[in-house]
Order: structure tokens, then C-alpha cells, then sequence
């Protein structure tokens, strides 16, 4: 039996998203908890999505990098970003 302690946690997704999910995993022999628990326990231990994200745009690419290596550019006023965004033009 797990006596680990037990958190909720909220998700929102589209209901139409979650009723499809709910009958493929019914149809699976389990229920949306089961299935977002196994999603997490892989994520944990592949350490990463347990899935080959697919068609990643070169843009989300490039800013997932930069997020990922703290490339981001920061601006103290509201002039200075613009500045910079009309540099970029």
C-alpha cells in the first residue's frame, strides 16, 4: 500500500481534450488520475518527457534555447525596450 503523502494538483485542458482522454484511457483498463500519474512518474525517471516532442517550429526552438541557457535580453524602462525592438526592424 503507498503511504506517500498525497497532493491535488489542478490542470485545465479542453473539455473535449479531456473526455477523449478519459475514453482512450477507460478503454485502456484506467482513469485520467492513473494516467497522469504514470505520465509523471516516467517524466521523473527518463528525466524529461517520456515522449519525442514532434514539429517544433525553428522560432519555439530558439527561444526554448535561450530560456534553457538564460540568454534573455532585459530592459529597465519601457523606452529601452522599444528602442531595441525598432533596432530589430
Amino acid at each position: 500500500m503507498d503511504t506517500k503523502p498525497k497532493v491535488r494538483i489542478n490542470v485545465n485542458v479542453d473539455k473535449e481534450d479531456k473526455e477523449k482522454a478519459s475514453e482512450l484511457f477507460k478503454s485502456m483498463g484506467l482513469n485520467l488520475n492513473t494516467a497522469v500519474n504514470m505520465f509523471i512518474k516516467q517524466s521523473i525517471k527518463e528525466q524529461g518527457l517520456p515522449f519525442q516532442p514532434k514539429r517544433s517550429s525553428s522560432d519555439s526552438v530558439e527561444a526554448r534555447r535561450e530560456v534553457e541557457h538564460d540568454h534573455l535580453k532585459s530592459f529597465d524602462t519601457v523606452h529601452d525596450l522599444m528602442a531595441d525592438l525598432q533596432d530589430e526592424d
